[in-house]
């Protein structure tokens, strides 16, 4: 297969969207860093997004928060795997389509929503990913801080997702960290999902796939088929 049947400009490592949401991450990732320690802004607060009963929730937080990153690991994984998936898209898709891509899946990847109107609209692809974790921990219960919410009507999602016949691969399953592994994936495996895409440090993956592995030879409750 000749891949410059897709790009007729020429394949090229670093198409400029790509380039661009690189350059976008790493500006935001500095500004971050700035104004914490030049002015005590905490631009995390400001612009990540918070559950929309929060008492720090605003709409643009659905843009902004993409943009967002923790620590140097975090930006330097999520800009690898960026330019990895990221520069294969851009050159297959183009330009115009990967950008809209981009920026439709960051504003709906956490709402159940999204999944349906792709149903509704005839969608039929291979598999469905979307965030699932309960509300069994402290933070989700705060009162005024909700930041690691990323499910917002668990029951809704796992009733729907059950309707529907292709994989699910459930993400976001561990809150980001505010469950252990062996609870979050257990509540995933569960309640319907076919896969679990953990995020993770190099020296927790062997723990954690024995953690998985033991959970799915385990008796499993489960009302969903197994689709994979």
């Amino acid at each position: 297969m000749n891949i410059q049947q897709y790009s007729p400009s020429g394949f090229t490592l670093l198409p400029p969207v790509v380039k661009n949401l690189l350059i976008i991450n790493g500006l935001f990732f500095l500004a971050t860093l700035s104004f914490e320690s030049a002015f005590g802004i905490d631009l995390v607060r400001i612009l990540g997004l918070h559950y929309f009963r929060s008492d720090f929730f605003q709409p643009y937080q659905f843009v902004t928060y993409m943009f967002l990153h923790a620590d140097w690991q975090h930006i330097l994984y999520n800009m690898f795997a960026l330019w990895m998936f990221g520069y294969l898209l851009e050159n297959v898709w183009g330009s115009k389509r990967f950008l809209t891509y981009y920026i439709l899946t960051g504003i709906g990847a956490h709402k159940i929503e999204t999944i349906k109107a792709c149903v509704d609209t005839g969608f039929t692809p291979d598999f469905w990913m979307k965030t699932l974790h309960h509300h069994n921990y402290w933070s989700a219960k705060n009162p005024e801080w909700h930041d690691n919410i990323f499910c917002y009507n668990t029951e809704e999602t796992i009733a729907y997702m059950n309707t529907l016949p292709q994989p699910f691969i459930a993400f976001k399953t561990m809150a980001a960290g505010a469950i252990l592994p062996k609870d979050g994936f257990r509540f995933a495996f569960e309640n319907g999902a076919d896969f679990v895409c953990a995020g993770m440090y190099d020296f927790q993956m062997v723990e954690d796939v024995n953690i998985a592995c033991d959970i799915l030879k385990s008796d499993i409750k489960r009302e969903r088929p197994w689709y994979a």
